[in-house]
């Protein structure tokens, strides 16, 4: 999250159109459009010359997309740790990369000026002591289901608030309600802490699937339906 630990606004950072904070922004404004932040800006999709894969991309309107995953990224010596990485970030104290910009963004504690449990961001590093608020910098983003100040994973929403979505929409029946029979299951996987292992499992597990079918009712949730599976060990785990 650019300018999470930001002790001033830059002159980049502007309100973002779309989630009234204020940011450094991705897309500027138009006669028409509004500025669009880089925590809300989401690159078109399109087919990525380096992997061949159907993916957000980089440079499409030049002919020449490439998604964030093959885009090269030049090492740089991290203002945090000092080692020499490719930043995931550039804050106001300099690049930052990916390990310390997941620290950064977990980072919590009581501001000792305010007194509140908050993510801390100033001074930058592992010996933050105060909240966004307190230091001044821009405001740390935030969930706008849960609350929550970390990561947005999903416009807006946090991991977490993301795999309750995910698990309830999997397990959601025809009739638009969790069955009374998986609202167990719905509720153990939302409740995944850290959630990233059960986003990854909901969108590539080959239990997910089965879940799905027994929610809609083309699985019978039965021990017998689940004999019955073509692929046993997938059913032997949901079993």
């Amino acid at each position: 999250m650019p300018g999470a630990s930001a002790m001033l606004a830059r002159p980049a950072e502007r309100v973002c159109g779309r989630c009234g904070r204020t940011d450094e922004i991705a897309i500027r404004a138009t006669a028409t459009t509004a500025d669009i932040c880089v925590n809300c800006y989401r690159p078109p999709v399109a087919v990525c010359e380096r992997c061949g894969r159907n993916r957000p991309c980089y440079h499409v309107a030049a002919g020449r997309p490439i998604c964030a995953s093959c885009h090269p990224r030049v090492d740089a010596e991290c203002a945090h740790c000092g080692e020499l990485r490719p930043p995931t970030a550039r804050w106001a104290e300099g690049p930052v990369c990916e390990r310390c910009y997941r620290a950064a963004l977990t980072r919590r504690g009581r501001c000792d000026r305010c007194d509140r449990e908050r993510r801390l961001v100033s001074p930058p590093g592992p010996g933050a002591t105060r909240c966004c608020d307190c230091a001044g910098s821009a405001a740390a983003a935030a969930c706008s289901q849960c609350g929550r100040e970390d990561r947005l994973f999903e416009r807006g929403r946090c991991a977490y608030c993301a795999l309750a979505r995910r698990a309830t929409e999997l397990l959601t029946g025809p009739d638009g309600d969790v069955p009374a029979a998986l609202v167990a299951v719905r509720d153990a996987i939302a409740a995944s802490d850290p959630p990233f292992a059960a986003l990854n499992w909901l969108r590539t597990g080959a239990g997910a699937p089965i879940l799905a079918a027994l929610a809609s009712g083309t699985m019978a949730l039965t021990h017998e339906g689940l004999d019955a599976h073509p692929r046993p060990r997938a059913a032997g785990y949901v079993r």
